[in-house]
């Protein structure tokens, strides 16, 4: 145990808090050894001092029992620190030390008592006062009154055992011993209690330091959490006042503020100027949009609804001017924003913000274009026969133009009809507009023909641009086109773009009845038409997602094979019947659920074998039908045929008078389905070959073009 600390023998945790236990065990036997040493220095003095000669130095075995005391100890700790002891013996070691001190006093006691009878007393005093030393502070009055009268009735039993002489010494001793034990007890007792207070302030010390240290770190971690609450208020301040400075800086860019006789008051922003081009302020708010016209009067009656308030403002706000186009083609958005009265909600001003769009327009504008020369190339690429045949077809078109001295301009008009409507189906979205503009000079004079140097100059430079265009198409997309070629040749498909001149020039060389024709004809030139329709399949179902019908395009095999060639006028004349029965034949979804049909509208194509070297193509769809009154009144407007045969001919007579030239029942021109000539060119394809064509309708329930066509084998 620590002498240091003071703690009584009795409690087993010999453990100094500043020492380890190795320090702590050598300095007890430190102090033995001293104890040993200073008792048998004293024997030697006193015997000495009366001239007698020391019974115990002089005598060997009275140093090595000590000694051999010390040692049991030693090796006693030794094993406690090796070997597992069982329980009970744990608990009787608790009072080795104890133990071992009292063996220490009763041998010194009992040494003393072998010395020379006038020291023993006085040798008796010394060793119960140094046993006073090693207990000093660690036993109570009680325990100190039983150590002392222990030691001291062992002494007396040895004395009147070993030697019944009682000297002086032994009376000093009695006396010195009551005396001493009596007050080393209470001094032990006194001490005992200090230390005991002392440990109990020191617990108490350092109980309430800890608390306190505990207290200290909760309340540190109090105030980091607050702190970091007022960092993150600063922080959220600061991004508060950015974000208002963000949003003066983007009203700064063009803020106005106009009251309810749509004057702009004082304090409009620079910018507002430089967007509009004019001073803002004090001018009236259309004024500065320039807005004319309808878009005036629809802007005007706007603001006089806000300031009404019978109408949200969130509902009139779509209803709003959205953009305004400034010089240098830069874009210009709009927005509105109400302030309201303090008192109340109702409107005082209106905010106008413009925002300067330009670079996100033509980003825009850069993503479309893009978007749609992909589009165009995929097209290319699925179908690059097809597409190949078209450019050869725009070429002989405008070469065709360029090489007769006199400008048919109706059968002008029908070629560049065809082609824009086949262009449109490949995305060529520039040469589209040019062939457009071009079809609306020819719009003009259509009943018309001119020689050359009589072409107006509006249609003659028309003429030009176009074909610049296609020219242009065809050096910027040579790639595509070089990719399309490779592409047309590597497929199985029948066709190539060679074939017609590869054809020809057989026939001419070995004549069409030769072997080699025959053969040439079977393999590359004859095969179904109902496979050729099959290329229109895409054509059906991008038209109807663009206008968000649900349309199938079902074809049946045809069950003959014929030259391909003799009908591709034909097959591409009936892309118009495709277009037309998908723009304004079948029905939207909601409208056909309302005429209790399917959601989804039909087209069919169907052959018919009619005998005679003849056959039927049926085109067919459940669409809305011809209402035959519609068509009356046209041909009547047109002054087609007299109102006295019209009123002669019965509904499915009058039907037929959809493949005139000229006639269309749309008002407006569409991409889709164009200005209404697509029967008119199915007509004069079929009749090109020697067929002929006809249609049935029934108005509500659909409509069939059947075209009797010569078979070509």
């Amino acid at each position: 145990m620590s002498l240091k600390e003071g703690m009584p023998f009795f409690n087993g945790k010999e453990v100094d808090s500043e020492k380890p236990n190795g320090y702590t065990s050598l300095l007890r036997y430190y102090l033995i050894i001293g104890a040993w040493g200073i008792f048998y220095f004293s024997a030697f003095m006193f015997s000495s001092f009366l001239g007698m000669k020391s019974e115990i130095v002089n005598d060997a075995n009275y140093f090595i029992m000590p000694l051999l005391l010390i040692f049991l100890e030693f090796v006693l700790n030794f094993l406690k620190k090796k070997i597992s002891l069982p329980s009970f013996l744990k608990k009787v070691l608790i009072f080795q030390f104890t133990f071992f001190l009292l063996l220490h006093i009763f041998l010194a006691l009992y040494f003393s008592l072998k010395e020379n009878s006038e020291v023993d007393g006085f040798l008796g005093i010394l060793v119960l006062s140094s046993g006073y030393l090693f207990i000093l502070g660690r036993f109570g009055l009680i325990k100190s009154l039983l150590f002392s009268a222990s030691c001291l009735i062992f002494f007396l039993f040895l004395k009147f055992r070993m030697s019944p002489e009682y000297g002086l010494d032994d009376k000093i001793f009695i006396f010195f011993y009551v005396f001493y034990s009596a007050s080393f007890s209470l001094l032990n007792s006194f001490l005992k209690n200090s230390k005991d207070k002392e440990k109990e302030t020191q617990e108490k010390m350092k109980s309430f330091n800890e608390r306190l240290e505990k207290s200290v770190k909760e309340k540190t971690y109090k105030m980091s959490v607050l702190n970091q609450s007022l960092i993150g208020m600063m922080v959220d301040v600061n991004e508060e006042k950015l974000s208002r400075e963000m949003l003066l800086e983007n009203l700064a860019e063009g803020y106005m503020v106009f009251n309810k006789e749509r004057v702009v008051e004082e304090g409009a922003t620079a910018a507002s100027m430089r967007h509009f081009e004019t001073k803002t302020e004090g001018k009236k708010i259309e004024d500065i949009l320039r807005l004319t016209d309808h878009a005036r009067d629809n802007f005007l009656k706007w603001c006089e609804n806000v300031w009404k308030g019978s109408i949200n403002f969130k509902d009139l706000l779509p209803l709003a001017p959205k953009t305004f186009i400034g010089g240098g083609d830069r874009y210009i958005k709009l927005d509105f924003r109400p302030i309201y009265k303090k008192d109340n909600k109702e409107i005082e001003k209106l905010i106008c913000i413009a925002s300067d769009i330009t670079n996100e327009k033509r980003l825009e504008e850069k993503a479309n274009k893009e978007k749609l020369e992909v589009q165009m190339f995929l097209k290319i690429l699925d179908q690059p026969l097809f597409f190949l045949n078209l450019i050869e077809d725009a070429k002989d078109s405008f070469s065709l133009i360029r090489k007769n001295d006199v400008m048919d301009v109706d059968l002008i008009f029908r070629n560049i009809h065809n082609l824009k409507a086949n262009f449109s189906r490949f995305h060529v979205s520039i040469l589209v507009q040019k062939l457009h503009k071009l079809e609306e000079i020819l719009d003009k004079h259509r009943a018309e023909s001119f020689f050359k140097q009589e072409v107006p100059e509006e249609l003659n430079k028309s003429f030009i641009n176009a074909e610049n265009q296609l020219l242009d198409f065809l050096k910027s997309e040579k790639t595509i086109l070089d990719m399309a070629r490779r592409d047309a040749k590597s497929s199985e498909s029948d066709e190539t773009v060679f074939l017609p001149s590869l054809a020809h020039f057989i026939s001419e060389r070995f004549g069409e009845n030769s072997d080699f024709y025959t053969a040439f004809k079977e393999k590359y030139l004859l095969g179904h038409l109902s496979d050729k329709l099959e290329n229109f399949i895409p054509l059906v179902s991008d038209l109807s997602k663009a206008q968000g019908k649900h349309i199938i395009f079902a074809i049946e095999e045809a069950p003959f094979k014929v030259d391909l060639l003799r009908y591709k006028g034909l097959l591409n004349a009936c892309t118009h019947i495709l277009r037309n029965a998908v723009d304004h034949g079948i029905e939207s979804p909601e409208e056909r659920e309302e005429q209790e049909k399917t959601k989804r509208g039909m087209i069919k194509a169907s052959f018919k074998d009619t005998g005679i070297d003849m056959f039927q193509l049926i085109i067919e769809d459940d669409g809305k039908g011809i209402d035959p009154e519609l068509i009356r009144s046209l041909v009547e407007k047109k002054n087609i045929i007299s109102k006295e045969l019209i009123k002669k001919l019965n509904d499915k007579e009058i039907i037929q008078f959809i493949f005139e030239p000229g006639l269309s029942s749309r008002e407006n021109v569409s991409n889709i389905s164009g200005r209404g000539v697509g029967a008119e060119i199915i007509k004069i394809e079929a009749e090109k070959i020697g067929g002929e064509v006809r249609v049935i309708s029934k108005f509500g329930k659909g409509t069939a073009f059947i075209l009797t066509l010569p078979i070509f084998k």
